[in-house]
């Protein structure tokens, strides 16, 4: 059948045991029998160097080296985050300087522009 159920009819079973028992444990187990090939046709799927093993086993490779790139990205991400906060740091105590050197150097402007008067 096309959708891989097997069905038997009832009738046909039931005379087919009688006749010869023999011959339908033949059809499932002997050399030719349904469990054999079943077993023939799923061994390349399903052994240890089969197609599931395998690509299990890439798929754990991949798994591996995704984990190693998402690693060697953060320690990246976090040394530039180290360096950005240093410079940036860095930037603002210059900027306090210099608001502080123009702070002083207006009060001092300030101070000639307007002399005392006594």
């Amino acid at each position: 059948q096309k959708t891989g159920l097997l069905s038997l009819d009832d009738k046909t079973w039931d005379k087919a045991v009688v006749k010869g028992a023999g011959d339908i444990a033949k059809l499932f187990t002997g050399d030719t029998g349904l469990i054999t090939r079943m077993n023939k046709a799923t061994n390349s799927y399903v052994g240890t160097t089969g197609t599931l093993a395998t690509r299990a086993t890439d798929l754990n490779n991949k798994l591996t080296d995704l984990n190693k790139e998402t690693d060697d990205l953060t320690r990246r991400m976090d040394a530039l985050q180290k360096s950005l906060t240093a410079k940036y740091t860095a930037m603002d105590t210059m900027i306090a300087q210099i608001n502080a050197s123009s702070s002083s150097i207006l009060t001092t402007l300030n101070s000639l522009n307007n002399p005392k008067s006594n």
